[in-house]
């Protein structure tokens, strides 16, 4: 029991740590149209950037100049403590990077003659269509990506179906698990 204590506060603290690691750093200011940034929201993930949303279509000079002077700043903290010249540069190719993965990764789901079996004639169906989401990189150029044959609600039920998928990149190869 005595050993038990310790190695227990041990893993206690090993974990907080470790989410302390995953928990954003930063913090950008944006504003304008909210939109669905999968591919930005991907790399600021693993840069640990937050974005916050401080107004909509209709902004000031006076606001619009007050968010740039925060990033600005933000992005020199970045670059300084990442030894990273130039980071935000370095982050718009990353972010442009990812977004070509993710196109290779939706055509290669959609030419995957396996993945093709489970939702065939998915597109004669009006009610029906695919959503990709939760891409996670396992390992350089290879990824893991959530798949739902989403329907329509129907007497207030949404139809889904769910499939893991791991997509090799390099190899070209879709993986479909369980």
């Amino acid at each position: 029991m005595k050993r038990f204590v310790p190695v227990l506060i041990a893993l206690y603290g090993l974990i907080s740590y470790s989410q302390k690691e995953q928990e954003p750093k930063y913090e950008l200011l944006e504003y304008g149209l909210a939109m669905n940034h999968n591919v930005r929201d991907f790399v600021d993930k693993k840069w640990r950037i937050k974005r916050i949303r401080v107004a909509g279509c209709v902004v000031t000079k006076r606001l619009r100049d007050s968010v740039e002077n925060h990033n600005r700043t933000v992005w020199r903290k970045i670059a300084l403590d990442t030894d990273i010249q130039n980071a935000e540069g370095i982050h718009h190719r990353e972010v442009s990077r990812e977004r070509q993965n993710f196109m290779r990764i939706r055509e290669l789901i959609k030419n995957d003659e396996k993945a093709n079996a489970i939702w065939k004639g998915l597109k004669r169906k009006k009610n029906y269509f695919l959503v990709i989401e939760n891409h996670t990189s396992i390992l350089p150029n290879i990824y893991e990506v959530t798949v739902k044959k989403w329907k329509r609600r129907e007497d207030g039920k949404e139809k889904n179906q769910v499939f893991k998928m791991k997509v090799d990149l390099m190899n070209e190869e879709v993986k479909i698990r369980a």
